[in-house]
This record gives structure tokens, sequence and C-alpha cells, in this order.
């Protein structure tokens, strides 16, 4: 048989040292989770901020695209515009020439 104040001083070692554990194990649930937490707002700020960049990629890509589409409006629109001209001056000098024929014509007949 044991001594009794030895038996109570086990006891209590052994009670301690269970409490002791509940306390770690309870105490690194809590950091655990504190942790997991920390790093799913990270997480979260960081998605957040991965889809603000990508919204402002896609915009500045449509915004490219636009201004793109724009300059190769503006580039037909100036060739159907030198085109026109051309064929203006075409136009002018067929309608010059017919009058010159015409006036030989006259003179020819009178």
């Amino acid at each position: 048989m044991m001594d009794p104040a030895l038996e109570t001083t086990l006891l209590a070692g052994t009670g301690l040292l269970a409490a002791g554990g509940g306390m770690l194990f309870f105490r690194h649930r809590r950091e655990t989770e504190r942790l997991r937490q920390e790093l799913e707002a990270k997480a979260e700020h960081l998605l957040a901020q991965a889809r603000r960049e990508a919204e402002a990629i896609a915009r500045d890509a449509r915004l490219a695209a636009n201004e793109e589409t724009l300059r190769a409006r503006e580039q037909a629109d100036a060739c159907h515009n030198r085109r026109l001209a051309e064929l203006d001056e075409v136009e002018k000098r067929v309608a010059d020439r017919e009058r010159l024929v015409n006036q030989k014509l006259e003179r020819l007949v009178a």
C-alpha cells in the first residue's frame, strides 16, 4: 500500500497534468482557429484584389479594342473620302471633256 500523502500528491499531480494538457489543447485549438480565420480573411482579400485587377485589365482591354476600332473606322472613312474625292475629280474631268466634245461637235456642225 502507498502512503496516503504520496497518493494524494500523485493524484493532485496527475490532475494538474491533465488540466495543463487540457488547457494546452484548448489554447492550441483556439490559436489554430485564429490562424485559420486570419488566413481566410487574407485569402478573401487577395481574391477581391485579384477580381479588381482582372476587372481593370478587362476594362483596359475593352477600351483598347474600342480605340483600335475607332482608329480603323477613321482610317476607313479617310480612305473612303479620298476615293470620293478622286471619283468627283474623275467625274469633273469627264464632264469637262464631254463639254469640249460637244463644243467641237457644235463647231463642226455649224
